[in-house]
């Protein structure tokens, strides 16, 4: 098992992974909490757009570590369609060799906008911040 940044890691990698989880950075979003306002801090347009730029590098990278059949777990604590759906499909647009597969846990809803992926969203609860996933292999 490894654990470091993925834009570090893969110019150095030797190998390749049968799973890599990319737990990306992005805007806390899903942490905001529409009953306190001091949670509205975590969220500014510019940073979902930066984060959501970095996200794809992110994804480019883990693509460039993963196995013949491995699968990548992207996920965000974000609920910005520009930091999920929206990265997603422009990774697959660049990237026809990968695919959606749908998730192992169901989640509050499922997006169409995109209807030849399979994304699943969490909302914010009292028990967990709100957060999405896509499971990505190889064709």
């Amino acid at each position: 098992m490894v654990k470091m940044d993925a834009l570090d890691y893969v110019d150095t990698a030797t190998e390749k992974y049968d799973r890599i989880l990319l737990d990306a950075p992005c805007s806390s979003d899903g942490r905001i909490n529409l009953s306190d306002e001091r949670t509205y801090k975590w969220f500014s347009e510019a940073k979902s757009i930066a984060k959501a730029q970095l996200q794809l590098k992110m994804l480019e990278a883990a693509s460039q570590l993963l196995s013949p059949t491995g699968r990548i777990v992207y996920s965000t604590c974000s609920l910005t369609r520009g930091e999920n759906e929206k990265v997603i499909n422009a990774f697959l647009r660049k990237h026809p060799e990968f695919k959606t597969l749908p998730s192992p846990i169901e989640g509050d809803f499922i997006l169409s906008e995109y209807p030849e992926i399979s994304v699943s969203r969490w909302h914010p609860t009292q028990l967990q911040e709100g957060f999405f996933m896509a499971v990505l292999i190889k064709n």
